[in-house]
């Protein structure tokens, strides 16, 4: 090489032993530049930031790097000594790349202990929880638990497509019934059922486990692959959907009473009594027709009470929910929020229906009667033909507070507050002819506002029998009346459970008011107060003042870009990369930005400037929470931020200055954990 030597005349200025001086000044430059970039290059967990069992590691070790890197660095001094003129250039831009790049580095380090350190968090909780659930029942095993939890999600999977619920009826609420009964009902109305093939189970986590005074609640989030469409009734041909299997995950909430223990003989799953052993064969009271054991109500086996989506999913305990535990002290010792959201799953399901089929009747038996009147009155308006949402989809069903009766705001009735995430399709349905289904989709947040009379006690043996009569346990069978048809009970005036009063906005005003409510009361003296470091700063921000959760972050940045009624290509991308990080499917993608632009994908506003901060504050920990913040949400939070008044300046600063608590807490954590 020795063209590369300097040659006598050459134009550098740099005699031999000056070059070599500089060389070892800018080796000493690189050796700084190295340990400023402990992980440049093999900094990835897994590939990619994901958590990787407490260690970092890269795809192929943490070797074969280092022979390359003391080439390029032998190979640098060479020519910075033989070549100044070529090589100190080069050993200065190398040194400013692995400068910079060391900051990545650390800053992708420090993301990875960010996630690493979430997720020991969740852990700890858990790990937490099923000791609690062990200390009452000593032979609960999480594994066997999610293999009864697979076996049950394969058995829904076959029933949904021989729309067939028989087999499955004893295991699951009267909500999850009733939502499966109306969609086939709806399903064999247009002529068509579902079928669902290669149904695999990929992998299974305890997502949440609660107690409350009377109920152990076990969340399992499923995630599952399978080829889902539709085929007609008449000849079994297709009809639409997808050929080619498709993975989701979704989270299944169980529920069994307090001190029940874990059996070794087959339960309710596996389609026995778990108190007498018989092949299970339900009366009309959900009784087993062998010992008149109540099978459904949790007191002998586990119960699937709720299903949600998990771009909705928010880890909420029953305990953090405004006015709960107060309510709970002072007014009704047997509260629980399994029995009203199921309630919940109930009412909706028959609205639809009500919906569907223009008349009330469905709903005389769960809604108070001026309730009735006004919806009756807008179910009958139009005469040339109507409009409704069908074909539903629930993401969500969500308690948001309770309000205790109050003689001071001239409110005679409790109230209690369920916000339900939905989304459907609408239809037209003329004079005459059946309902046309048209393109258009929609995304929906509602507020079900149920009222009850004071004094009512909450009967805990009926909490996951909402469609029975909470007086004689009978079958609500004849939906045109609101008495029970066995026992002859009125059941829609409040003097036995709640029923529908108000269905409101989520993002409205009265909505917001009504939570706002809920938060203020529930902080009495019988209330433990709502903090960041129970429950984390992101569920404690949304339990306080109704702070964007679930898939707010996407419905925020929809709302922003479709503020001028356009939406190009670089902001539809921006919304879809979002959304895939949020784990929104892309129907629903497509029903947010169709609402969004009629108007009517309505978002909260916070009330103050403090209020702002707390919610964007909220937002940054959710974009947080996996160690990285992508460039997409970098631009939605700066965009949220200017819409709330706050400079850029302001919002990196914030996001910067949570990086660094969520960074030294998950280090507390894992050092805790001995990671």
């Amino acid at each position: 090489m020795d063209f590369l030597k300097p040659q006598m005349g050459s134009s550098s200025r740099f005699g031999p032993r000056a070059a070599r001086t500089l060389a070892l000044l800018l080796l000493a430059c690189v050796v700084i530049g190295l340990l400023l970039a402990p992980a440049w290059g093999w900094d990835r967990a897994g590939g990619g930031g994901g958590y990787s069992g407490g260690s970092y590691t890269s795809g192929g070790g943490d070797g074969g790097g280092g022979d390359g890197m003391g080439d390029l660095l032998f190979l640098l001094i060479w020519l910075c000594v033989e070549h100044p003129v070529i090589g100190i250039p080069l050993l200065i831009v190398v040194v400013i790349f692995m400068i910079v790049s060391g900051q990545k580095g650390r800053q992708a380090a420090r993301g990875q202990v960010i996630h690493r350190g979430s997720l020991a968090l969740t852990e700890q909780r858990r790990m937490a929880a099923v000791d609690r659930l062990r200390a009452d029942d000593p032979t609960f095993d999480d594994a066997r638990f999610c293999d009864r939890v697979a076996q049950a999600f394969h058995k829904i999977q076959a029933a949904w497509s021989a729309q067939d619920l028989t087999s499955v009826r004893a295991f699951i609420s009267d909500g999850i019934y009733e939502r499966f009964s109306l969609q086939g009902i709806e399903q064999r109305e247009f002529g068509y059922r579902p079928r669902v093939e290669n149904v695999v189970v990929r992998k299974m986590l305890l997502a949440q486990v609660s107690q409350d005074p009377f109920f152990d609640l076990v969340t399992v989030r499923i995630e599952a692959s399978c080829v889902a469409y539709r085929v007609s009734l008449a000849d079994g041909r297709y009809v639409s959907g997808s050929r080619t299997p498709e993975v989701f995950a979704e989270y299944w909430s169980f529920l069994r009473r307090r001190g029940v223990r874990t059996q070794e003989t087959p339960g309710l799953i596996e389609g026995n009594c778990p108190n007498c052993g018989a092949d299970i064969a339900l009366n009309q009271h959900a009784r087993c027709k062998s010992c008149d054991s109540l099978l459904r109500s949790g007191q002998f086996d586990w119960v699937l009470s709720e299903i949600t989506q998990e771009c909705e999913w928010v880890e909420a305990p029953p305990e953090r929910i405004p006015g709960v535990e107060r309510y709970r002290a002072e007014r009704d010792p047997g509260f629980n929020v399994q029995h009203l959201e199921d309630l919940a799953s109930v009412v909706f399901w028959r609205k639809a229906k009500a919906d569907r089929e223009g008349n009330v009747d469905a709903l005389r038996k769960v809604a108070v009667p001026e309730f009735l009147a006004e919806y009756e009155r807008a179910l009958t308006a139009g005469e040339a033909g109507r409009a409704y949402w069908g074909d539903c989809a629930v993401g969500s069903v969500e308690t948001r507070g309770v309000l205790a009766a109050s003689p001071a705001d001239n409110q005679p009735l409790d109230r209690v507050l369920v916000e339900l995430r939905w989304s459907g399709s609408r239809f037209e349905r003329l004079p005459n002819g059946p309902p046309q289904r048209t393109e258009l989709k929609s995304a929906f947040h509602h507020l079900y506002v149920f009222v009850r009379r004071p004094g009512v006690k909450t009967d805990v043996s009926q909490s996951v029998s909402s469609s029975h009569c909470p007086l004689c346990g009978a079958p609500e069978m004849d939906l045109t009346t609101n008495a029970c048809g066995f026992c002859g009970e009125v059941l829609n005036d409040g003097a036995h459970d709640w029923n529908l009063a108000q269905v409101l906005l989520s993002a409205g005003s009265d909505a917001r008011e009504l939570i706002h409510q809920a938060y203020q009361r529930g902080q009495g003296a019988n209330a433990e107060p709502i903090t960041a470091e129970a429950v984390g700063p992101a569920h404690a921000a949304a339990a306080a003042d109704h702070s964007p959760h679930g898939t707010a972050l996407l419905e925020w940045a929809i709302t922003m870009a479709l503020a001028d009624h356009e939406l190009d290509r670089r902001e539809r991308a921006m919304i879809e990369r979002v959304a895939r990080y949020r784990h929104v499917p892309p129907p629903r993608v497509e029903a947010l930005i169709e609402t969004a632009r009629r108007g009517e994908l309505l978002a909260p506003e916070p009330a103050s400037d403090e209020q702002a901060r707390q919610w964007l504050t909220a937002m940054a920990d959710i974009s947080l929470a996996d160690g990285s913040l992508h460039a997409a949400e970098m631009r939605l939070l700066t965009q949220v931020g200017e819409r709330l008044n706050m400079s850029v300046y302001d919002v990196k600063s914030l996001i910067k200055q949570r990086q660094t608590e969520l960074y030294r807490a998950a280090r507390a954590r894992l050092k805790h954990n001995g990671r």
